[in-house]
C-alpha cells in the first residue's frame, strides 16, 4: 500500500525527476522510555539521497529532532529517553541534492506507562 508520494524537479549535475514515497511505517517494542521506528521508503534513485531520517517531536510541540539513519529503502531507528505515557509525532524525512521533503508520512505513538513494581502490587484477600 502506497501511503504517501513526493515528487520533485532537482538539478544535481543533471535535470532528472527523482520521486520518493513511503510504502509504510510502523512503531515498534514501545517502552516507557523507548520505541523503534520503522519505515519502507522507495525512491527513483537512492544516489541523489544525501540524508535520511525521523523527525520526532512530542504532540502538540513545533520543536523536532531530525534522527539521521542509513539510506536505504528499509530504514530503523531505536529511539531512547521518551517521556513515559506522553504521545510522539513522527515523520520521514528525504534530503537529495539540496533540497529536503518531510514527506506526507505523520504517524503518533503514545510510550507505555511505568508499571508498578511487583513488590508494590496489591494482592486480593
Amino acid at each position: 500500500m502506497l501511503v504517501s508520494l513526493c515528487v520533485a524537479m532537482f538539478a544535481c549535475e543533471r535535470d532528472e525527476e527523482f520521486a520518493c514515497g513511503i510504502v509504510d511505517m510502523s512503531v515498534d517494542e514501545v517502552g516507557t522510555t523507548a520505541a523503534t521506528l520503522t519505515a519502507v521508503v522507495n525512491c527513483t534513485d537512492y544516489g541523489a539521497v544525501e540524508a535520511m531520517g525521523f523527525m520526532l517531536s512530542r504532540s502538540g510541540s513545533d520543536d523536532a529532532d531530525w534522527y539521521l539513519v542509513s539510506v536505504g529503502r528499509a530504514i530503523s531507528l531505536r529511539v531512547e529517553g521518551l517521556r513515559p505515557a506522553t504521545s510522539y509525532d513522527y515523520r520521514v524525512v528525504v534530503r537529495a541534492c539540496g533540497d529536503s521533503w518531510s514527506l506526507p508520512s505523520a504517524a503518533s505513538f503514545i510510550s507505555t506507562r511505568s508499571t508498578r513494581s511487583p513488590a508494590r502490587a496489591r494482592t486480593a484477600r
